[in-house]
């Protein structure tokens, strides 16, 4: 799906509704990347976590039980997505490791390339999110919420973030980093949604937490790299994710240092001051 106006909102009209059909495009894009001869799976993968972000900001209208239905969905059919591109991300972490360091002994082993799927799981994949498009379709909304629904959401991932990053400060455990990672990019993506609120500050804001993931990203690549290497590249592992972690430790430190009523606060008032501008426009036109 390469026209990205398609998933965020166009008004402050009605934005409930705006993010359920955001929802259903993104799953239609997941499904259209895994179509044809050639199946993007990367792309279907990125589709996914978008789709998996922007359920979050509808889960105070579409109530606890749907919200789960369809994460888990979402969620299922991208494992098999990921399995398959496990070596192809391996790859990438070992070559940038050497890039960074200089070739040394090496006894990982791994196939390079993305796995290819069986076509009968592909269809079950393409089944299953159909099913979940249809299902979307055909949710009762409580769009009187508005704003606050997206709020409750918002809300949500950066206080899940925020929770991640201070376990992660002490003991810089793998599942604390990797929570982390998670929650960011989910709110990176929700803050993509959001950017027509204010183009400039969103936009920019929502670059910072995707530098952020993408420190995270690569610093979890390296502790499943770390798991199949030995010797001297182990050494070198280990000092790369040191580096790494210390970036997203101090830009997280920042990006995260307001408490989650704050941080939507200040979105509220964009919200706000964009709702007003548009009805303006409205009126005079």
């Amino acid at each position: 799906m390469a026209d990205r106006s398609l998933q965020t909102l166009t008004s402050p009209d009605r934005p409930v509704r705006q993010c359920r059909d955001i929802f259903v495009r993104q799953l239609g894009g997941a499904i259209a990347e895994l179509a044809g001869r050639k199946p993007n799976v990367h792309g279907a993968r990125k589709q996914l976590k978008r789709a998996r972000a922007t359920l979050r900001l509808l889960r105070s209208s579409i109530g606890d039980e749907l919200y789960r239905r369809e994460n888990f969905a979402a969620r299922d059919a991208a494992r098999p997505l990921s399995d398959a591109r496990d070596a192809e991300v391996l790859s990438h972490a070992l070559e940038g490791l050497i890039e960074r360091f200089g070739p040394v002994d090496s006894a990982v082993q791994l196939r390079h390339g993305t796995r290819e799927l069986p076509a009968k799981e592909l269809e079950d994949i393409e089944t299953a999110l159909e099913r979940s498009k249809r299902r979307a379709g055909a949710w009762e909304l409580d769009e009187a919420a508005g704003w606050d629904c997206l709020a409750d959401g918002l809300r949500s991932t950066y206080r899940r973030a925020r929770r991640a990053l201070r376990r992660g400060y002490k003991e810089r455990a793998t599942e604390d980093l990797h929570e982390w990672r998670k929650q960011t990019k989910y709110l990176w993506h929700q803050l993509q949604l959001l950017t027509p609120l204010a183009p400039g500050p969103i936009g920019e804001l929502a670059d910072e937490f995707h530098h952020l993931a993408d420190y995270l990203g690569d610093e979890h690549d390296l502790a499943v790299l770390r798991e199949r290497a030995v010797g001297k590249q182990t050494d070198l592992i280990d000092r790369r994710r040191e580096e790494l972690q210390d970036k997203a430790l101090s830009l997280g430190e920042r990006l995260y240092a307001d408490t989650s009523k704050a941080f939507v606060h200040s979105l509220q008032k964009q919200w706000s001051e964009w709702a007003r501008r548009e009805y303006k426009a409205a009126a005079s036109g």
